[in-house]
């Protein structure tokens, strides 16, 4: 090969060298001139790694010597170039900063007018309120005078009816006084009276001013003394309705609602015509309970119950004579607390007045289709099946057009026997434990 062909061959080696690792800056074009010697072993090595062939180290040196003089030309121009390119990128930074400062001093400007003239505004409205007030004042004044005297008459008025309702209240509190001071009276004279029949009772003191107060009803109405009369006498009517006339009389007297049924059971199905008194008696003490004799004692002297007092006793004593009567079950007796609800809910009937003798039909008012939503409500709630021989139990026939008979029946118009409350009670508690 000749010597200038080799020469031209080495030149476009190192050319192509250059192209891919060419100095990028002046920094690194003196640290390649201070190591030349180093550059020229990496272009060697370089171009026998890529071609296979030595290279001659001296003409690689010179190559590169006379290669730095346009390496160097370029980068300064390539670094002017780019010093012309920041001043022009830092003018042009300036000049918009300056645009920048120039538009928010003008705006600036622009806001310290507005502000100023709704200054000028604001303070020429003040100016117009004030002499508006100040031909105003006069009216204002007058209107004021008026005001004051409409709140004065005003609690001149509350006052009197404030003293109105006061005179009210102590008149009714001395009212209230004189009745409860004549009951006591009466319940101590009572007592004086009930005293003496304490032995024929064994001590017993309620049951005794029970019989003290029916014998006085008996005794009015039959026109005979208190004395004549005993636990053995027999009251009978006379064609006057007298036997009636006592019973409501003494339903009165111990504020009671006794149930037809428990009346038949307890002084005989034709008890119009005449009762024993000792069943009168026996009925009405047993009807009463506990929650009556609570109120006597509450109104005896000396004992004063506040309003929540008296509804919490009235709440306890009714809770206690309930579970007795449910023999202390608990979980019957919130059973039927339930039950009293959605009695009440469906027949638009007041709680108090669900009790465990009520019968749905005879004190409740529930008639055959009535006591079938009744039933509905109660499988739904406590998600319970009625069955026919439950309805037979219930009474509660044709409701829901069941009939229990497999012949058919003419009798559609027939009313059930419906139950009492104590009866559904203890069919949905058996339901629900099992």
């Amino acid at each position: 090969m000749s010597s200038d062909y080799e020469l031209q061959v080495l030149k476009v080696a190192i050319q192509h060298y250059f192209n891919k690792f060419s100095p990028a800056s002046l920094a690194e074009l003196q640290q390649l001139e201070e190591n030349c010697d180093l550059t020229v072993w990496k272009v060697a090595t370089w171009i026998y790694q890529e071609s296979g062939h030595p290279a001659d180290f001296s003409r690689v040196r010179d190559i590169i010597q006379a290669r730095i003089p346009n390496i160097k030309s370029r980068l300064l121009a390539e670094q002017k170039r780019k010093e012309e390119a920041e001043a022009r990128r830092r003018l042009e930074q300036q000049r918009q900063a300056e645009a920048k400062a120039e538009a928010q001093r003008i705006l600036e400007q622009k806001q310290r007018e507005e502000a100023e003239k709704a200054h000028r505004l604001l303070e020429q409205k003040r100016q117009e309120e004030l002499e508006a007030q100040r031909i105003l004042e006069p009216k204002r004044k007058e209107k004021a005078e008026a005001q004051r005297l409409l709140e004065e008459k005003r609690l001149q008025e509350e006052e009197r009816q404030r003293l109105l309702i006061k005179q009210r209240q102590e008149e009714e509190e001395a009212e209230a006084r004189r009745i409860l001071e004549e009951k006591q009276r009466k319940e101590a004279e009572i007592k004086v009276r009930v005293a003496p029949l304490l032995d024929q009772f064994q001590g017993n003191e309620k049951k005794a001013t029970v019989f003290f107060k029916v014998r006085q009803i008996v005794a009015k109405y039959l026109d005979l003394d208190d004395e004549d009369i005993n636990t053995s006498f027999e009251i009978e009517d006379n064609e006057g309705l007298d036997t009636v006339y006592i019973f409501e009389d003494v339903e009165e007297e111990f504020e009671l609602e006794i149930p037809d049924e428990e009346v038949d059971q307890k002084l005989g199905r034709y008890w119009q015509l005449g009762f024993s008194f000792d069943n009168l008696l026996n009925l009405v003490y047993e009807q009463l309970g506990d929650e009556y004799f609570q109120y006597e004692e509450a109104e005896k002297p000396g004992v004063v119950l506040d309003e929540k007092q008296q509804q919490e006793a009235e709440f306890r004593a009714k809770k206690i004579s309930l579970l007795e009567q449910l023999e202390g079950n608990q979980k019957k007796f919130d059973l039927f607390l339930e039950l009293q609800q959605i009695i009440g809910e469906e027949g638009g009937i007041e709680q108090e007045d669900i009790q465990l003798n009520a019968h749905l039909s005879h004190d409740l008012g529930f008639d055959d289709e009535g006591a079938s939503r009744l039933i509905v409500t109660i499988e739904e709630l406590f998600k319970v099946e009625v069955f026919s021989d439950d309805l037979k139990q219930l009474g509660i026939y044709w409701a829901r057009g069941w009939t229990f008979s497999s012949e058919p029946s003419d009798n559609n118009d027939h009313q059930g026997e419906l139950c009492l409350v104590r009866e559904l009670l203890d069919w949905l508690y058996s339901r629900v434990e099992a």
